[in-house]
């Protein structure tokens, strides 16, 4: 069964304009927040802002169980593929903007759906991986008008880039090197990876919302033996 939105975790006293400021936004850096000398028991992920070098949003697994905990402690194949919880917040406070959540695999061949709540705790829509296809695709369904859009992840030429395209239009990009004005900051800051978002995505829409999911989560929804450009 599909994980649903806690809304224990909402936030409170959020403006919509403050939730989109971030949302809106073009370029994350995203960190492993996980300290060298800290037991890894959840998922814990920065996103910076390259421009003002600080935080703008934080995504971190409130409601995970004592069995996921176990699996995130070991890690490898006793972590690989099970539920996920990331309460992506506003900054470094507690007020939600996003939730991307998965619950326990299921006998069903592409797993269990992605579900995608908003800062309201209103479900927007699913990922689901799509098999029995060429290439690596997630289908985005959106809740309200029920369309589907499918997300193709295809890795560059360098192996640098693994960029997503809908409608035959390259929308946004995960990316594990910088060369651009922003490089020195992402080589000293030892980010990850970068997520960036077409100009051209429309702004305060639910495509944009999961861009940034899939990019937040893609450690959790893309196989390992997908993920060589990291």
């Amino acid at each position: 069964m599909s994980a649903s939105c806690d809304t224990s975790f909402l936030a409170r006293n959020i403006r919509e304009e403050q939730v989109w400021d971030v949302l809106n936004r073009n370029l994350f850096f995203v960190k492993d927040a996980v300290k060298a000398s800290e037991a890894k028991t959840s998922d814990k992920i920065d996103l910076y802002d390259p421009d003002q070098h600080s935080v703008v949003l934080q995504a971190r697994e409130p409601g995970i169980t004592t069995m996921t905990k176990v699996s995130r402690l070991y890690g490898g194949t006793y972590d690989r593929g099970s539920a996920f919880d990331l309460a992506v917040n506003y900054g470094e406070t507690e007020h939600q903007v996003l939730r991307i959540t998965r619950g326990t695999p299921t006998f069903v061949l592409n797993g269990a759906p992605i579900d995608l709540g908003d800062h309201r705790g209103v479900m927007i829509g699913t990922l689901k991986k799509i098999v029995w296809t060429i290439g690596r695709k997630f289908a985005f369904t959106e809740r309200a008008s029920n369309e589907t859009l499918t997300l193709n992840l295809k890795l560059n030429v360098f192996g640098s880039e693994m960029g997503i395209v809908s409608g035959g239009k390259k929308v946004a990009g995960i990316v594990c090197k910088r060369k651009d004005s922003h490089h020195d900051f992402f080589k000293t800051g030892k980010f990850a990876y970068a997520i960036w978002i077409s100009p051209e995505v429309e702004k305060n829409s639910q495509l944009r919302q999961a861009l940034i999911a899939l990019g937040i989560a893609q450690h959790r929804v893309i196989d390992a033996s997908q993920r060589g450009w990291q």
